[in-house]
């Protein structure tokens, strides 16, 4: 027969090691899981600033097409979209850069553009 007074604490010692395991599941599941859902955000802020950059390079080929200055397009929420940046510093060369909620996605038009 086991004596019970050798065996004191142990029963603590096993639930113990076995939440440790479960919580340290449970931690790792979720550090995966929000790692994921941050690269998921990103990309579309990403595709967002894409398409910020390419209204942009629009407006400039409007702009220079018509040869009008025409004001910045508005955006539905344009509290997350700042000004677009256009470089027209190369000849023939028209790059914008687009920028939603802190990211930046850039479109470069390149030849028959005349400024």
């Amino acid at each position: 027969m086991i004596k019970i007074k050798d065996q004191k604490g142990s029963a603590l010692l096993y639930v113990f090691l076995v939440s440790a395991l479960v919580l340290g599941g449970i931690f790792t599941f979720v550090s995966i899981f929000v790692a994921r859902l941050k690269i998921s955000q990103d990309q579309k802020k990403s595709v967002r600033a894409f398409y910020v950059a390419d209204s942009g390079a629009e407006w400039q080929l409007y702009n220079v097409r018509r040869n009008v200055s025409e004001p910045q397009p508005t955006f539905y929420n344009p509290g997350d979209v700042p000004p677009i940046e256009v470089d027209r510093s190369i000849r023939d060369v028209l790059k914008v850069i687009g920028t939603y909620q802190g990211i930046s996605r850039s479109v470069e038009l390149q030849g028959g553009i005349s400024f």
